[in-house]
């Protein structure tokens, strides 16, 4: 029997009652990606997966798509509405695919053998005052691996800070909450919770702007070292952006060894769009990832 990554990755995920249960929350979105993910302190897409205070000013439509190893793939379908001049709504779906697990042909009742992975996300971000974004977010997130479904409901909240022009502070506590059940297997599985604190700050270089940002993410439920994230963007011309960045992670599955991984792309502004693109290479799995995004005003 052949069996591809994505069982690996499956099996370390459910692998034990005090193993960690590791839904993709990281943005999808190719201006975050081209940025090293280092976005908790800029406004960006309605999908505000970072931080739910930078859904203010953000994209009011997102449509994000992704594919990475081993037929790995997945999308982000998000919208947000200023119901009023300080207060914004948003509307998240995200849904992951491993792609054809089982390449072998095991016989009848077995071609239910498929794992995905999805999450609804409600959020709400306010302006409390013209320099303070603050914002809330739940998360209801399912996973059904092989017919066994394990889920969670979580909140994050977050805010973001202009401490001058051009410049940005950004906090948020991620994926606060209980624990993760599966009712199959009467098993829990603890939900990491982040904390992610990061700055942007804008300048200007042969007459256009240059945007740099960094940001580092800690896991206070369970000893981890931290994440580092940071990215740059300029804009040569006024409808486009080049971005880059780097991240350097730490590896949950091997004590003390750390992951670095590349990443670039740009933005095409079009009227009231912005095609996106972007590409990360390297990472725990040594291969590239595909990352493409249309955002609309």
């Amino acid at each position: 029997m052949v069996i591809s990554l994505g069982v690996i990755l499956i099996l370390q995920t459910v692998q034990g009652p005090l193993s960690e249960f590791r839904f993709p929350t990281e943005p999808i979105a190719p201006a975050v990606v081209a940025l090293g993910n280092a976005g908790v302190a800029r406004p960006s897409d309605a999908e505000a997966a970072l931080n739910p205070a930078s859904l203010v000013g953000a994209h009011r439509l997102s449509l994000h798509r992704y594919d990475g190893f081993a037929g790995y793939n997945g999308f982000v379908l998000a919208g947000g509405i200023h119901l009023s001049k300080p207060l914004s709504v948003g509307l998240a779906f995200r849904h992951f695919d491993y792609g054809q697990l089982i390449e072998d042909d095991l016989g009848p009742g077995t071609q239910d053998l498929d794992a995905s992975e999805q999450a609804f996300t409600l959020t709400s971000a306010a302006s409390l005052a013209r320099r303070v974004r603050v914002g809330a977010a739940v998360t209801y997130l399912s996973a059904d691996y092989f017919g066994s479904v394990t889920s969670a409901t979580v909140l994050s909240v977050g805010g973001i800070v202009s401490y001058a022009r051009g410049g940005q502070l950004g906090v948020a506590f991620r994926s606060l909450g209980s624990d993760a059940t599966n009712a199959d297997a009467a098993t829990r599985y603890p939900v990491p919770t982040r904390i992610r604190v990061g700055a942007i700050q804008e300048f200007t270089v042969a007459r256009r702007p240059l945007t740099l940002a960094f940001d580092t993410e800690i896991r206070p439920k369970r000893r981890a070292d931290p994440s580092f994230h940071s990215g740059a963007e300029w804009k040569p011309l006024p409808p486009l952006a080049v971005r880059a960045g780097y991240e350097n992670l730490a590896n949950s599955d091997v004590a003390g060894e750390r992951i670095g991984r590349w990443s670039a792309g740009f933005g095409v502004q079009i009227g009231p769009a912005m095609l996106g693109l972007a590409a990360r290479f390297g990472g725990r799995e040594g291969s590239d990832e595909l990352f493409v995004g249309l955002d609309a005003f």
